[in-house]
C-alpha cells in the first residue's frame, strides 16, 4: 500500500483529463488481459487465489474512492483511487511510460487484496503489531506486480524494479509519520535498491525477492522465495545506519538521487556490492 502524493491542482488542464483519460482506458486494456490470462491459466500460480476476485470484471475506473480505499471491486468494475494516476500524468509525458508505473501502482494494490490488506483498518491492525511484516508485504506486492507487468508488457524486470525505486521518491517520509513508519519505509527503499543491485550484479538465484533489515551494527539481506535464504551479512558503521534509517526522508528530488548513491556505498562497505557505474 501506498501514502499517496500530493493531490494535482483542483482544475487540472484539457490536456491533463485528456491523459488521465487514454491512461484510464490503456490500464483497462492491460488489466483485462491479465484477467484473461490469470483466470485461464491451466497451471496454478501464486496469484491464483486473485482469479475469483478478477473474474466478473468487465470494466476498469480511476475515480475519486472513499474511505482512503485505494483499489475496490465493485460488481464487474476494477476501481482505483485517482491521485495517484494524477501523479503519473504530470510526471511523465510518455504514454507508455505512464503505463508503466501506472500498472505497476494497480497491480500492487489489487495484490493486497490477497494478503487481505485492501482496507484502512485492517492495514491500522497490521501496522500496530508490525511494521517490519507489514513492509514484506509490500515488498511483496511490489515483486509480484513487477512480474506481472513484465508479463503483460514485455517490459525488462530490472527496468521495472529500478522504476519502483524511483516510485517511491513520490512518498517520502514527512513529519506526520511516526518512527515506526520511518523505518518501514526506509526498509522497503533500502531493499528495492539492493535488489536492483543484486539483480545487475547477477547474485540472486532463487527467483524472489530481498528484504534488507539492520541492528545492533548489523545488517542482513534476505531473499523470500519458495523458501528463504540469506544472502549477504555484514557490519553497518553508526554513520551507515542513520543514512539507511533516513533514506526515504522528504527532501527534493535531486537529494533523492544523491542519496541513493550514498545507500550504495553502504551496500558496498556492509555487504561486499560495488557500486554501479
Amino acid at each position: 500500500m501506498h501514502h499517496t502524493p500530493s493531490a494535482p491542482a483542483p482544475q487540472p488542464s484539457t490536456a491533463h483529463r485528456q491523459g488521465l483519460r487514454a491512461l484510464e482506458r490503456d490500464l483497462e486494456s492491460a488489466l483485462l488481459g491479465w484477467r484473461a490470462r490469470l483466470c485461464g491459466a491451466e497451471t496454478p500460480s501464486p496469484l491464483s487465489r486473485l482469479a475469483p476476485l478478477l473474474a466478473p470484471v468487465r470494466a476498469v475506473g480511476v475515480q475519486a474512492l472513499p474511505n482512503e480505499d485505494l483499489a475496490v471491486f465493485e460488481g464487474e468494475r476494477l476501481l482505483f483511487d485517482e491521485v495517484y494516476f494524477h501523479h503519473v500524468v504530470a510526471r511523465y509525458a510518455d504514454p507508455r511510460e505512464r503505463l508503466l508505473h501506472a500498472l505497476l501502482y494497480a497491480a500492487h494494490e489489487v495484490i493486497h487484496h490477497i494478503h487481505h490488506l485492501n482496507g484502512k483498518p485492517t492495514v491500522l491492525q497490521v501496522r500496530a503489531v508490525s511494521e517490519g511484516l507489514l513492509m514484506e508485504f509490500d515488498l511483496e506486492a511490489d515483486h509480484h506486480a513487477a512480474l506481472v507487468v513484465a508479463e503483460l508488457t514485455g517490459e525488462d524486470l530490472l527496468a521495472l524494479k529500478r522504476r519502483q525505486v524511483e516510485c517511491l521518491s513520490s512518498f517520502p517520509v514527512t513529519a506526520a509519520h511516526a518512527p515506526g513508519a520511518r523505518r518501514r519505509k526506509a526498509g522497503r527503499y533500502v531493499s528495492l535498491c539492493a535488489e536492483v543491485r543484486a539483480r545487475e550484479l547477477g547474485l540472486l538465484e532463487g527467483g524472489g525477492f530481498l528484504v534488507a533489515s539492520w541492528e545492533a551494527g548489523r545488517a542482513l539481506l534476505v531473499e523470500r522465495a519458495a523458501l528463504m535464504g540469506v544472502l549477504c551479512v555484514g557490519t553497518l558503521g553508526e554513520e551507515d545506519r542513520v543514512l539507511l534509517e533516513g533514506a526515504m526522508d522528504e527532501a527534493p528530488e535531486g537529494v533523492f538521487a544523491a542519496r541513493r548513491a550514498a545507500v550504495e556505498e553502504v551496500f558496498a562497505r556492509a555487504w561486499g556490492m560495488p557500486r554501479g557505474a
